[in-house]
C-alpha cells in the first residue's frame, strides 16, 4: 500500500529474496502487476536458486550478497540510464 503511495513514484526496487512475510519472487510478482516494466534488482546471500527464477520475471540484475556499492550503483545505471539505440 505505501508503494502506491509514493510521491514521486519509485524509479526502481531493489529487494531481497528471503523475507520473512512475503519471499522476492512474490513481491516482485506484486511490483509489476501494480507498474509493468517497473526495473527490479534482486539480492541475496544464501538462496541463489531463486535467480532463474526472477530472471524469467524481468529482472536483469541478481547481486549476490555481499556486494559493494559499485556494483550495486552499476545495476541502478544499467536500469536508469536510457540508452542509445544501435
Amino acid at each position: 500500500a505505501k508503494f502506491l503511495q509514493c510521491d514521486p513514484a519509485p524509479k526502481a526496487v531493489i529487494t531481497d529474496m528471503m523475507m520473512p512475510l512475503m519471499d522476492g519472487p512474490a513481491l516482485i510478482q506484486a511490483l509489476l502487476k501494480i507498474r509493468p516494466g517497473l526495473p527490479v534488482i534482486g539480492a541475496s546471500g544464501l538462496n541463489y536458486q531463486m535467480q532463474a527464477q526472477v530472471k524469467d520475471l524481468g529482472v536483469r540484475h541478481f547481486l549476490r550478497k555481499p556486494y559493494t556499492a559499485d556494483t550495486l550503483l552499476g545495476a541502478l545505471a544499467d536500469l536508469l540510464e536510457p540508452r542509445i539505440a544501435s
